[in-house]
């Protein structure tokens, strides 16, 4: 830990080879992530492959300054913005195809097409945001913060 008793943590590098990863994750709605569990046991991580989160970059990099869980969240951000992306890819199709209870298919429907076009402006929307909040950020090359 630090001076003022806080513990010490870091992310570090293991090698593939020295972790046992266990196919844990049989979840309703949870299976298709590909999720795991990683046991780590009796390892020596040398200081070159740790670092603590809070240590200044030596890189004018954007995508290293400041604080690893921006790289993060942005990474889950653009991740659940492809799934929400292919989902209403995946709904436009099976409407297509799928016959309406008043004749034709669900696709003609003026319901369905408002519906499917709000989805897709939000993802849009929530897209364009992400990219222009991650440009910003670049660009004002100051330490990022939460």
């Amino acid at each position: 830990g630090d001076t003022n008793g806080a513990p010490d943590v870091r992310l570090f590098a293991v090698p593939t080879d020295q972790i046992d990863i266990q196919d844990t994750w049989n979840v309703t709605g949870l299976r298709a992530t590909g999720s795991r569990d990683v046991v780590i046991d009796d390892v020596f991580v040398p200081e070159d492959l740790a670092t603590r989160l809070d240590a200044p970059v030596n890189t004018d990099s954007p995508v290293y300054r400041g604080f690893i869980g921006n790289l993060v969240f942005g990474g889950c951000a653009a991740v659940t913005l492809g799934i929400a992306a292919h989902m209403i890819e995946e709904t436009v199709t099976l409407v297509r195809s799928k016959a309406s209870v008043v004749g034709g298919v669900v696709a003609d429907a003026t319901r369905t097409q408002y519906l499917v076009a709000k989805a897709q402006a939000s993802v849009d929307a929530a897209r364009l945001l992400l990219l222009s909040t991650a440009s910003e950020l670049a660009d004002a090359g100051d330490q990022l913060t939460l």
